[in-house]
């Protein structure tokens, strides 16, 4: 074929190529309109929460709190209904609260948490069942209906698998702190029953870090599985608020924190680090706890500290510890009365164990360069009488980063080798733990 012949088996008319021409210009403006379209839909709407209580009569105040941050928004909301506009980053964790028009201090102001995402979600419920934020009937309550986006229902489904068995933990820690108060110089009778209910409170709560567990293992693409890892390798208690919702109601007293094995947190990391969905510096955050964790697991080497000594003298943690025993570290202040509580039966602990080779001793966080507070540290071990020796640090010691101690009572064992046995140990578990190791 001739090159002129090629040209002309090639050539479009002009009458077709106007036509051509007019279909592509067609074609590219319906490009652009449902690329516009597609941008449009796609485009970040931001959230949506849509609320209406029942049993509210008045103006009530509405308030939606980053529970990691602390940043809060607040609307004013009439017979019930509120709403809340705003755009997110990224998804986390929030608390709502409702304060009632007559609870105008919000003493019994309502609360509860959500997941939120830049999504539609609603709220409702009837104000005179839901939660007050001081719960001290957390276990007759119900939770705030919060619906809306994937995250969010998938929160509240696990929320209410572990709902029998943390609404039974909570009455049963409830009642262990009542039984702790009322009784000065348990009999061996009563303290049986009581350690019962610790066996049990115990096991529920082991049922509900399985319950955790699977969860991080069958979501791990979600910000709900890295949250709960890292509200388990974080030693503040509060953020185990969002796999404990009692937590976040101030039942603690008693609680069992959680306590995972090296192999399990392990298998955590390498799954979430396989999602290619959290940043590096994200995942760098839960390498460092979990680095710091490890460090006062059971096994781990002692880590010595400075303390003051009720003088006001620095000495070692270290030469403090018994020689050829077990070393319990009562770790309190004189304005904690659950600490305060605990201590008639930690003087049965004493007279029980001494003669076996427990020693005791008390830390306090009173901060000793207030002298408000060195005075009522003073005070309270004047009133208390506890016969062991007593020592004292602040909030921000070395002691305090290193063992986690970021609530009390929180009771740390040393084994006779300087090995950390258990650290924040609470309530009647400690009675369960002396009884393992003495053979009992």
């Amino acid at each position: 074929m001739s090159h002129a012949q090629s040209r002309q088996k090639w050539r479009v008319p002009y009458g077709n190529l106007k036509q051509i021409l007019h279909m592509k210009y067609i074609s590219a403006i319906i490009i652009f309109a449902l690329s516009f379209m597609l941008i449009s839909c796609g485009k970040n709407q931001g959230y949506r929460i849509s609320g209406e209580v029942s049993n509210v009569e008045g103006n009530g105040i509405a308030i939606l709190q980053n529970f990691n941050t602390g940043k809060q928004d607040t609307v004013t909301y009439l017979n019930g209904k509120f709403n809340f506009s705003g755009e997110l980053k990224e998804p986390g964790l929030y608390k709502l609260l409702l304060a009632a028009p007559e609870d105008s201090f919000g003493f019994q102001m309502k609360t509860d948490l959500l997941y939120l995402e830049n999504e539609a979600i609603s709220v409702s419920g009837n104000h005179n069942e839901l939660y007050d934020s001081d719960n001290r009937n957390y276990a007759t309550k119900k939770r705030i209906i919060i619906k809306g986006s994937y995250l969010n229902d998938l929160y509240n489904n696990y929320l209410e698998l572990v709902r029998p068995f943390v609404k039974e933990a909570a009455t049963l820690s409830d009642e262990i702190l009542l039984d702790t108060i009322a009784v000065e110089n348990m009999t061996d009778r009563y303290l049986d029953m009581m350690l019962s209910k610790q066996s049990r409170l115990n096991d529920l709560q082991h049922k509900r870090d399985s319950i955790k567990n699977l969860f991080i293992i069958n979501h791990p693409n979600t910000k709900l599985a890295y949250d709960f890892v890292y509200a388990t390798l974080i030693s503040e208690v509060k953020y185990k608020a969002v796999f404990d919702e009692s937590v976040a109601h101030g039942v603690l007293y008693s609680k069992v924190m959680d306590l995972p094995t090296a192999t399990e947190v392990k298998g955590w990391l390498s799954l979430l680090k396989e999602q290619n969905v959290f940043s590096t510096s994200q995942l760098q955050v839960l390498d460092s706890l979990w680095a710091k964790k490890k460090q006062i697991t059971k096994g781990a080497p002692f880590i010595n500290a400075q303390i003051r000594n009720i003088k006001g003298e620095k000495v070692s943690l270290k030469d403090q510890l018994s020689k050829d025993g077990y070393t319990l570290i009562d770790c309190w202040a004189s304005w904690c009365m659950p600490c305060r509580w605990f201590i008639p039966h930690l003087k049965q602990i004493h007279n029980k164990y001494q003669e076996k080779g427990l020693k005791i001793i008390s830390i306090s966080i009173d901060n000793y360069d207030k002298e408000r507070e060195k005075e009522a540290w003073y005070n309270a071990m004047k009133e208390e009488d506890m016969p062991w020796q007593q020592f004292q640090t602040n909030k921000k010691s070395s002691f305090v980063a290193s063992y986690g101690v970021y609530s009390i009572p929180n009771i740390i064992l040393i084994d006779a080798s300087n090995q950390i046995v258990a650290t924040d140990i609470r309530g009647l578990d400690l009675d369960l733990l002396l009884h393992s190791i003495y053979n009992e």
